[in-house]
Parts: structure tokens; C-alpha cells; sequence
């Protein structure tokens, strides 16, 4: 007879289920289809199981539980509780419920979250038992069930990136492969952690480009988290860390010597003077000096091993008097703070 009327769930235990159906329902439903009497023996009861399909086909995701169902009729001629225990042979199954409702019977399933991308195939096993530790078979069973599974891949990127350079070395590049699954679309970029400024990150065609910049000596860290815009199980992070060390000798940062230049001339002369910037040890970035639009400094120009020299020229100029300009040094460089240089002329009059 079928169990009809009848919903039983059991707890999840070391990959199987138990649920037993009332021994009460069993036997109304025996006496209702006119099984009479006693109902005869539980030595002969039987249990039968069909499933819908032949084989049961999943398919699940990477990095993530995804929950599938099981279908099949279940017959039982018996009048005591029956126990059923579902097992997977394999370990797929992270955890699940067992339902009984008349003749029907459905497992619903999720699979482990740790699985890699791939194909499985396993068996469900599914027993049928007169007691609950399953010592006591009821005949009939057991039925298997085979478990065909597909995980496809999700975005794959390893999950920490660390670079590193030292003293005016070239900034680190790394390119990573996502291998993206085709069903996760669009791929969204966002940036966070302590840092994400000093990165140049780029996702595109699946690939993420991580740039760094040349930065003081120090470590400096950015999170790339990449996602897909329709489905949010489609996700990687990837944790990055960049190190750089100082030069030997140590570092050094941007600075001018002489640090401000002061020039005396008699009216009608004119005189070149020279000053030596010393670069960051970190960057190799091209220097840009800037004189202040009043004319006083001319003729400014680099003679080598970062010496620069300029002229003043008092043609012009009133004697007696005390003329205040300025040179700006910027670095195309990150972190490099510009320098202005005070320059100062006083003109006398020769006696």
C-alpha cells in the first residue's frame, strides 16, 4: 500500500537522512484499501522505490551550496514505522530533508560549497528499515540511485598577489586570468582596502591587470573584488599587497641644495648661478622646473648630473632696490611633494 497522507522529516546525519511514517496512518491506510484483519506480518511487509528519472543530473556552481531535488513514488505493504536513510557514496552532498507525502517522496539536496569545478558522478543509496540505526532492512530495498553532477567554474584568480621592488626599480606588473564561465555576463570592478588610490587596476576580456605605481619605501595594500552584474554568485576577491624597500644607502627624498639662492650685482652686470636637485631614490619620474613669470630668472636649463643653472640680469632693473622670484620643482611622480626655491636679487649702485 502507499504511505498516503503521511509527512515525515528527518535530521541530517553524516551524509543521511532518517524519517519515519506513522505507524497509525500506515495502518488505516492498509485497513481502508481492505487489508483486514491484522494486516498480516511485519516479516512480510516490502517497501518499493521508483524514481522519476533514471539518473538524477545537477548542476551546482563553485565556491557555492546549490540545491537541487530528488523525486520518486514510494509503495510500503508494512504496518510499523519505516525508516528510510538516503546516502551519498561520494561525499557531494553538503546536507538535505527527506519528505513523504502518500506515495510521494522527495529529497531535496544541496551540494558542498568546497567543490572545484568538474564532473562527478556518484550514488544515492537510499534504505529502508524497520528501526532507526537501519539493523533491520525491510525487504525490497536498497535503491540506488545514480548522481550525475556538473560544477562549472566559477571566477578563478588566486586569492593573494603580493609585488615587490626596491629603491627606483621599474613598478611591478601582474596580470590575472579569471577564466570567466560564459553564464556570468558582465564583470564589475570595485576597489577597496587601505591604498586602492595608489593602484592602476583593469579588468577586461576576463583578464585583471594590477599596476603599481613607484612609491616610497613602505607596504601598501588594495583588495580587487570582481563580480558579475546579473548573478552575485559569480564573485573573487583578491587580496594585493605591494612591497617596496629602500634603496642600500637608504632612501632619499626630493631636495635642492643650494635650498634658496641670493644674488648681489652692481647695476649693468648680470651673473649665472647654479643649483643641484637631488632626485627620490623611489622614482625615476622626469623633474619640471617652473621660474615665476617676472622675468628675473633666465635662461634656466639643466648642464647634467641634475645641475641646473639660470642667469640674472640687472638690465632693466632699479637700482637700489630688492627683486624676489621663485623656481618650482614638480616630479611626475606619486608622492613627491614639489619644492619651490626662493631666488632674491638686490641691485646696488656703484659709487
Amino acid at each position: 500500500m502507499g504511505a498516503r497522507g503521511g509527512t515525515a522529516r528527518g535530521p541530517w546525519d553524516r551524509h543521511a537522512w532518517m524519517y519515519g511514517v506513522a505507524a497509525g496512518l500506515v495502518a488505516l491506510l492498509v485497513a481502508a484499501c481492505g487489508g483486514g484483519g491484522d494486516g498480516g506480518s511485519e516479516e512480510s511487509a516490502k517497501v518499493s522505490v521508483t524514481f522519476a528519472t533514471p539518473q538524477l543530473n545537477a548542476q551546482a556552481l563553485a565556491g557555492y551550496e546549490t540545491e537541487f531535488t530528488l523525486h520518486g513514488k514510494l509503495t510500503y505493504t508494512g504496518h510499523d514505522t519505516l525508516y528510510l536513510r538516503l546516502t551519498d557514496h561520494k561525499d557531494l552532498i553538503s546536507s538535505g530533508t527527506l519528505q513523504a507525502a502518500g506515495e510521494s517522496l522527495t529529497a531535496v539536496l544541496k551540494t558542498r560549497p568546497t567543490l572545484t569545478a568538474g564532473t562527478y558522478d556518484s550514488d544515492l543509496q537510499l534504505d529502508a528499515c524497520h528501526d532507526e540505526a537501519c539493523t533491520q532492512p525491510v525487504d525490497g530495498g536498497p535503491f540506488i540511485y545514480p548522481l550525475h553532477l556538473v560544477v562549472a567554474p566559477n571566477l578563478e584568480a588566486q586569492a593573494t598577489v603580493t609585488l615587490h621592488r626596491t629603491g627606483g626599480e621599474a613598478a611591478p606588473v601582474r596580470s590575472l586570468a579569471l577564466n570567466p564561465d560564459p553564464a556570468a555576463g558582465e564583470l564589475a570592478l570595485e576597489l577597496t582596502g587601505a591604498n586602492p588610490e595608489l593602484f592602476s587596476v583593469a579588468l577586461a576580456a576576463g583578464v585583471l591587470e594590477i599596476r603599481t605605481l613607484q612609491l616610497p619605501a613602505g607596504s601598501y595594500h588594495v583588495t580587487a573584488t570582481v563580480s558579475s552584474i546579473r548573478d552575485a554568485r559569480y564573485r573573487t576577491a583578491i587580496d594585493v599587497t605591494y612591497v617596496v624597500d629602500p634603496p642600500e644607502g637608504g632612501e632619499k627624498r626630493m631636495a635642492v641644495e643650494p635650498g634658496s639662492v641670493r644674488g648681489m650685482l652692481a647695476m649693468g652686470d648680470r651673473q649665472v648661478y647654479r643649483f643641484h636637485l637631488q632626485r627620490p631614490t623611489w622614482t625615476d619620474g622626469v623633474p619640471v622646473l617652473t621660474p615665476s613669470a617676472d622675468g628675473l630668472i633666465q635662461g634656466l636649463h639643466a648642464v647634467g648630473n641634475d645641475d641646473y643653472e639660470f642667469t640674472m640680469d640687472t638690465a632693466g632693473l632699479l637700482p637700489l632696490t630688492i627683486y624676489q622670484a621663485s623656481i618650482t620643482v614638480k616630479l611626475d611622480a606619486p608622492q613627491v611633494t614639489p619644492i619651490d626655491i626662493p631666488v632674491s636679487l638686490v641691485i646696488w649702485r656703484p659709487s
